[in-house]
């Protein structure tokens, strides 16, 4: 009698289980271990080899703020505006702000592309959940993220001689910022491995960006007809946002901060299950 051999293989979650938040929220609380220890060999490894090892993370920032109180207040003398509710804080804190919530990002979304193919052998050898790895590469940010918050506070309170009545609120925009990296992250780390050029573009990208969000100077400086386009930056919100919480005073706008907030969230849940449905072909291209 005639024997017949069938092959069953491995079939992976459909889309739309990806698709999932449930699914997304026992992934994380799954691997949290697994994840903490990525986090701290990333802020470990960030400055290997150097004879202050993680102090780098401390005074690379303090560097950077010192520059920018020397060059903007004592050489160019820069005021940011005349508004009556930003006089007050140097020119060099308000810069330093911008320009700390827009270097997590740029740190996370230039290092996703290569954050699969640099680890080829979780890939090929180990069954490893590759998605953590993002996670992991965006908690790391958390640490200059908290000495950048720590200066502003300090230097605000040294040069300004007040603190921010609303600093209770900047931990709000925490939620939209870290979503928004996580699923860029997500998609560029997949994409980076199909396609190498992704690295290439990031790059230029995150520059162009930068002078789309605000960083340099304030809204009021943008021809008027041209505004709408730096206030749909999710960038421009997050920042403007940080430095009225941080600086200023004044409470964000709420509904911006809501949408953005929303969008973020959407955005990483669209991440990860790109991610995790490109993950079955990663191994034969790496």
């Amino acid at each position: 009698m005639d024997q017949t051999l069938t092959v069953h293989s491995a079939v992976g979650a459909r889309l739309v289980e990806h698709l999932s938040p449930l699914r997304l929220i026992s992934l994380l609380a799954r691997h949290h271990n697994l994840i903490a220890q990525f986090a701290r060999r990333e802020v470990l490894e960030r400055h290997h080899g150097a004879a202050l090892g993680v102090a780098w993370n401390i005074i690379n920032p303090l560097l950077s703020l010192a520059v920018f109180t020397f060059v903007f207040g004592v050489v160019l003398g820069v005021s940011w505006s005349e508004d009556v509710n930003t006089t007050g804080v140097p020119f060099a804190i308000i810069l330093f702000t911008g320009q700390t919530i827009y270097h997590i990002f740029a740190e996370c979304t230039n290092r996703a592309p290569v954050l699969i193919t640099s680890r080829r052998n979780f890939v090929r050898k180990v069954v490893f959940p590759l998605e953590v790895l993002s996670v992991a590469q965006v908690a790391s940010t958390v640490v200059h993220l908290g000495v950048g918050i720590g200066l502003i506070v300090v230097a605000t309170l040294a040069l300004a001689g007040t603190v921010s009545t609303t600093l209770w609120a900047f931990p709000l925009l925490l939620v939209p910022l870290y979503a928004l990296c996580l699923g860029v992250s997500w998609f560029l780390s997949a994409l980076g491995v199909f396609l190498h050029d992704v690295r290439q573009i990031t790059g230029v990208a995150t520059m162009l960006l930068m002078f789309c969000s605000g960083v340099f100077y304030p809204i009021d400086r943008v021809p008027e007809h041209l505004r709408f386009l730096i206030e749909l930056n999710p960038l421009y919100i997050l920042i403007h946002a940080a430095r009225q919480t941080l600086l200023w005073s004044q409470h964000p706008d709420w509904s911006s901060l809501g949408i953005l907030t929303l969008g973020s969230l959407v955005l990483a849940q669209l991440g990860y299950a790109f991610f995790a449905k490109s993950k079955r072909g990663m191994a034969d291209v790496i």
